[in-house]
């Protein structure tokens, strides 16, 4: 009789450490991670503009993009081919471009991304000034263009080159942050 009852508790004995044997050498399984929530865009632009104004009404700038979408969470822009335009004060007119781009509207920042091309058009009493760079951040509230990254701005007199800039388009002033370095010649006789 007792071998009875000993069998049935030797088994369940033996099954549960098979179980613990198995289960503690068996290595953990990782779970999958939740993949993110990607944000989609609400409405899609195409060949659009947005326009900035000053306190008095005033338009200063122009955005316009060939296509973008937009993400209503991060309140963002994604910009194909953005091309900005902005007057400075004195009547002066900046162009920039980038391949791509984006426009924070909560903080009113466009971003130009990649290769940036900007040009002051030549006026009566400036002439053209050339600026090349990459990742460019436009403040309009502050009227500032800002980058970190290596820039050439050229005029028909000579170039200047450095390390981080911040052009205060709003009053046609450049600054060169690191590295500054130009070259510039006169014309004999002047």
């Amino acid at each position: 009789m007792a071998q009875r009852i000993l069998f049935p508790i030797a088994v369940v004995v033996l099954t549960i450490l098979v179980g613990i044997f198995l289960t503690h050498d068996a290595p953990e399984e990782e779970l999958p991670a939740e993949p993110e929530e990607v944000e989609r865009a609400d409405y899609f632009l195409a060949e659009f503009a947005i326009h900035h104004h000053d306190e008095q009404g005033k338009m200063r700038s122009i955005l316009r993009g060939k296509q973008g979408e937009h993400f209503p969470v991060s309140q963002t822009i994604q910009i194909d081919q953005p091309h900005w335009q902005a007057e400075s004060t004195d009547g002066s007119i900046w162009l920039a471009n980038s391949p791509f781009g984006s426009f924070k509207r909560d903080t009113q920042v466009i971003i130009l991304h990649e290769d940036v091309d900007i040009r002051r058009q030549a006026d009566e009493q400036r002439p053209p000034l050339d600026i090349v760079t990459r990742e460019l951040f436009i403040n309009i509230d502050n009227h500032q263009a800002m980058t970190e990254e290596r820039v050439v701005a050229t005029d028909p007199w000579g170039s200047a080159e450095g390390i981080g800039m911040t052009l205060d388009y709003y009053r046609d002033r450049l600054q060169l942050h690191n590295q500054a370095k130009g070259r510039y010649e006169t014309k004999q006789g002047e």
